[in-house]
């Protein structure tokens, strides 16, 4: 019996292929390899107290929360343009289990000329 593996169009491992293709694009694109390319990355956390979340005198949520966050930035310009990309992530969670914790996810291209 053969086993049929199928993937899901705008599944998380689609975004990876996706982001992979964009690097693989602009490295091999002809106008790309007059650029002088700078690149930044780093990472960044916190842990914060917060004595009254909501801004609530009535009942005020006393909370701890902690953050962890990525990023990578390539930067490419010559004399008449320039090329950026960014992505990143962070994610923030919260020891009251009444406040939702968060993901956030960013992507970003920026191009001058």
């Amino acid at each position: 019996m053969r086993k049929i593996f199928q993937t899901r169009l705008f599944g998380r491992t689609s975004h990876l292929y996706l982001l992979f293709v964009l690097f693989l694009s602009v490295f091999l694109s002809p106008s790309a390899s007059g650029y002088d390319w700078n690149r930044d990355y780093g990472v960044n956390a916190s842990v914060a107290r917060d004595d009254n979340f909501r801004l609530s005198e009535t009942d005020p949520v006393d909370t701890t929360s902690t953050s962890l966050g990525v990023y990578a930035d390539l930067q490419g310009t010559s004399e008449i343009s320039s090329l950026r990309f960014t992505i990143g992530a962070s994610g923030t969670q919260y020891s009251d289990s009444s406040i939702e914790d968060s993901e956030n996810y960013y992507l970003a291209l920026a191009t001058t000329y």
